[in-house]
C-alpha cells in the first residue's frame, strides 16, 4: 500500500516545466492586455482633447456671431440738436506747416 501511495503522490500536481510554461503564456497575455488598454486610453485621451478644442471653437464663433450680429449704429451728437458725422464722412481737412 505504501509503493501505491507513493505513485499516486508523485502524479498529483504539476511539474515544474508546466508551471513554467504556464507563467509564460500568462505574462505574455497579461503584457498584452496592458499594451492594448494603454493605447485605447491614450487615444480616448486624444479624442476628448479633440472634443473640447472643437467645443471650445464652435462657442468662440457663436459669441462672435451674437456679438457682431447685436451691433448697431449709433449717431453721436456734438451739440444739442445736430448729429455729427462718422470719422469716415469728414471732409479731409488740411493742416496747415509753417
Amino acid at each position: 500500500m505504501t509503493s501505491r501511495r507513493r505513485r499516486a503522490a508523485r502524479q498529483n500536481g504539476f511539474t515544474l516545466v508546466e508551471v513554467l510554461a504556464a507563467l509564460a503564456i500568462t505574462s505574455v497575455i497579461i503584457a498584452a492586455t496592458t499594451a492594448l488598454v494603454h493605447n485605447v486610453a491614450l487615444y480616448f485621451d486624444k479624442g476628448t482633447r479633440g472634443v473640447g478644442d472643437g467645443e471650445r471653437l464652435i462657442l468662440a464663433v457663436e459669441r462672435l456671431a451674437t456679438d457682431i450680429g447685436s451691433a448697431r449704429f449709433v449717431m453721436r451728437t456734438a451739440e444739442a440738436g445736430s448729429a455729427s458725422r462718422s470719422p469716415a464722412s469728414r471732409p479731409a481737412v488740411k493742416s496747415r506747416r509753417k
